[in-house]
């Protein structure tokens, strides 16, 4: 009786509603509970029955395969209790259909190499629920056009192509629904006014991806284990509210207007605000946050802050005079978020395996990178874009997808840094304009540089680095306008040292070509291709002295660059670097791990040989057997505190030691039980995980950058030319 009654007061609501006019009037964020809700099923089923394909087009369509009810408010069609196993044509297909009520429920609807559940086209004047069905290994589970006035309750959708697909529809309420196992778990195109409230989205590339879209509610839902993002959007959407969600290995990738973000939580994950004009910037409400159980930092228009390690993340948009250190910040999205930034120093931080980036920089003034370590994220250690006056010195970048990249850039210097293990690139810069490369070691990367461009005005200066044992090419160039490559250790990379695609003005000369690899088509350590000007000033030389390049297989009185016909006509007979010898540390030596607090604390001995250069940090790896290891950390003194290993696991641990050359052998194996966590959190060891407090030295800016602004300056007299305006105009 109690169900009965609740089914007719149900009824009566949905008949109100039905009052309402054909023409569309955009509704406010609270009428998104006046749309009409599902309707309870009043027995149980314990069997499906097999069906055909069903196809309705009126309302009389309806009649036929309804297992009761007439179309009305108060009495709605069923379609309820029927299994479909389909790989062609939808399921059911509802085209067209005006003035009717109707619920699916309790039905199962599974594809065997694909096909479509539920397909809606062009259903308005009607009111639709879809309660309590299971939707698996179809293309789409639920695909909808041009309709409104849906509910979906209490559905499953596991392992489809797409779960629910909504294009150009409106007023959609999708609660309390499992997704599970998809590409994208929920797709809404052109779909206005939805709200997604209570649903589990796990395991997909893609939990909800929104495109074009406007006024939606993301609310009380739980969305991990997504590989790309938990939440998607972009393309011009504009009022997308998100509360109360918890992420777990998943993140939100908002790039749209008028967003507000209260009260979620972020476990491995976090929020990465890619929106770079201003006007959308002013219309974000970003407040209640955490990440990692520490507050996501959001400020919009505060000049003079101060930050350090208080969070799990920090974004900082529209400001200036903002000073970030010693952060550390790992397994959220991206570390550091600054948009439209002037005058900001970061210093002495950590961002390490991060899903996007350690750190984003865009349409930014005056940035600075200092002592600080970059590394394990999974595509970029620093992104800058559109963005001038830019100082990156003594970082380490290492094991990221990049580890340098940027475009759009004016008047940056990249000095001194160590990049190493990046899966692409090492340095990669596009479009710059008066940009300086000096000092780095770019080691072990599939390629150590890489500079593009196809404007007139662009500028690059690339010397005094050593570029090593990357399993490409050294030095990569496409397009740059005048481009100067000289005084460079070039050693061991797997393909050409350097190679340049259609050059306009090149200076090569003074470096060390040695040992670089090169195929039977190419047999040269540097290569020269695809001429796209007239006459390309081209020169292996040095125009004023006459001087070339040291090359290691030298056989003649000049030397052959490979592709077009270019020589280097006065090669260097004797290596100008032979002084600074190429080698790497030995081993770090007695090796400890004990149990300390709530980690391991490992302690080794410096290395016997240091490799002719002062040793500039430890590599610490871990795994679970020998064979099977990563990086976990960097230490800058010689002791080194694990905190985030698994109780009762057994670890063995290794050590290398890093100097100017590159990476020494491992030292002697260790093996460690990792203890049960203390009762009462230890808040640092977090942050001593990646580097040891106890044990790192790091030299204050004056001492690191005294003598290196003297090479700047004799570098870049007489060479660089201000060419200022193209990037003005994107930072205006």
């Amino acid at each position: 009786m109690e169900k009965v009654t609740k089914f007719i007061i149900l009824s009566l609501i949905i008949g109100l509603l039905a009052t309402i006019s054909v023409k569309y009037v955009p509704l406010e964020q609270e009428d998104f509970n006046n749309a009409p809700q599902r309707i309870p099923s009043i027995f149980s089923i314990n069997d499906y029955e097999d069906h055909d394909p069903i196809e309705i087009t009126d309302k009389s369509g309806f009649a036929t395969y309804a297992s009761r009810g007439d179309g009305s408010s108060g009495d709605p069609f069923y379609i309820e209790d029927y299994r479909f196993i389909n790989n062609s044509v939808p399921c059911i297909n509802i085209t067209n259909v005006n003035d009717t009520y109707f619920v699916i429920q309790n039905c199962l609807f599974q594809g065997i190499s694909g096909g479509t559940g539920i397909y809606i086209d062009s259903v308005n004047n009607s009111y639709g629920t879809i309660y309590n069905n299971t939707f698996q290994e179809l293309d789409y589970g639920i695909n909808i056009l041009d309709s409104r006035f849906m509910n979906m309750d209490e559905n499953i959708f596991a392992n489809n192509f797409v779960g629910i697909y909504s294009t150009s529809s409106t007023v959609i309420d999708i609660r309390a629904s499992n997704f599970t196992d998809h590409d994208t778990a929920l797709n809404l195109l052109y779909s206005d006014f939805i709200t997604i409230k209570g649903c589990t989205f796990d395991v997909n590339r893609l939990g909800l991806n929104v495109a074009h879209s406007s006024s939606l509610i993301i609310q009380e839902n739980s969305l991990s284990n997504s590989s790309l993002y938990g939440i998607s959007t972009g393309g011009e959407s504009v009022n997308i509210t998100y509360r109360e969600n918890q992420f777990s290995n998943a993140s939100i990738y908002q790039n749209s207007h008028n967003a507000t973000i209260i009260n979620n939580s972020f476990e491995n994950g976090g929020l990465a605000l890619l929106v770079t004009a201003i006007d959308e910037l002013n219309n974000f409400t970003i407040v209640n946050n955490t990440v990692n159980d520490l507050p996501l930092y959001f400020s919009n228009g505060e000049n003079h802050q101060q930050l350090s390690s208080a969070y799990g993340q920090i974004i900082v948009v529209n400001a200036w005079n903002i000073t970030i250190e010693n952060f550390y910040c790992s397994n959220t999205i991206i570390g550091i978020t600054i948009h439209r930034i002037t005058d900001i120093k970061i210093s002495n931080s950590i961002c390490s395996e991060n899903s996007y980036g350690g750190i984003v920089i865009y349409n930014s003034y005056q940035c600075k990178l200092i002592n600080s370590t970059i590394y394990s994220n999974e595509l970029y250690g620093i992104q800058i874009s559109s963005s001038m006056d830019i100082f990156l010195h003594n970082n380490t970048f290492i094991k990221n997808r990049y580890g340098i990249h940027g475009g759009n850039l004016e008047e940056v210097v990249i000095s001194s840094n160590h990049l190493e293990g990046n899966s692409y690139y090492g340095i990669n810069v596009y479009y710059p304009i008066n940009v300086v490369i000096v000092n780095n070691t770019c080691a072990s990367n599939s390629a150590g540089m890489y500079f593009a461009s196809d404007f007139d005005d662009d500028s690059i200066i690339v010397t005094h680095n050593l570029v090593f044992n990357n399993s490409n090419t050294g030095i990569m160039i496409y397009g740059i306008t005048e481009c100067r490559i000289m005084y460079n250790q070039i050693i061991n990379n797997s393909f050409h040292g350097i190679t340049c695609e259609r050059p306009k003005e090149l200076h090569v000369h003074h470096n060390a070509f040695i040992d670089n690899k090169f195929t039977a088509m190419y047999p040269s350590q540097a290569k020269i291709v695809d001429l796209i000007v007239a006459d390309p000033q081209v020169y292996w030389y040095d125009i004023v002295t006459g001087e070339g390049n040291y090359w290691s297989d030298l056989a003649g009185s000049y030397y052959r660059i490979s592709g077009l016909i270019y020589y280097d006509p006065n090669p260097l007979l004797t290596n100008p670097f032979e002084t600074n010898q190429y080698s790497v540390p030995s081993s770090p030596e007695n090796l400890e791990a004990v149990v300390s607090g709530a980690g391991v604390r490992l302690s080794w001995i410096e290395p016997q040989a240091n490799g002719g250069s002062e040793i500039l940090r430890y590599n610490v790896y871990r795994g679970i057997a020998p064979d099977e290891y990563m990086l976990i950390g960097i230490a800058l003194g010689t002791t080194f505190f694990d905190g985030s290993g698994q109780a009762d696991i057994t670890y063995y641990y290794m050590v290398t030691a890093l100097n100017e050359n590159g990476e020494g052998s491992f030292s002697e194996v260790v093996l460690q039980t990792f203890p049960e966590p203390l009762s009462t959190s230890d808040s640092s060891s977090t942050l001593s995980t990646a580097v040891d407090s106890t044990s790192t030295t790091i030299l204050s800016t004056s001492q690191q950058t005294s003598g290196f602004l003297g090479i700047i300056i004799i570098i870049t007299l007489g060479v660089l030319f201000v060419r200022r305006k193209r990037l003005r105009k994107i930072l205006s």
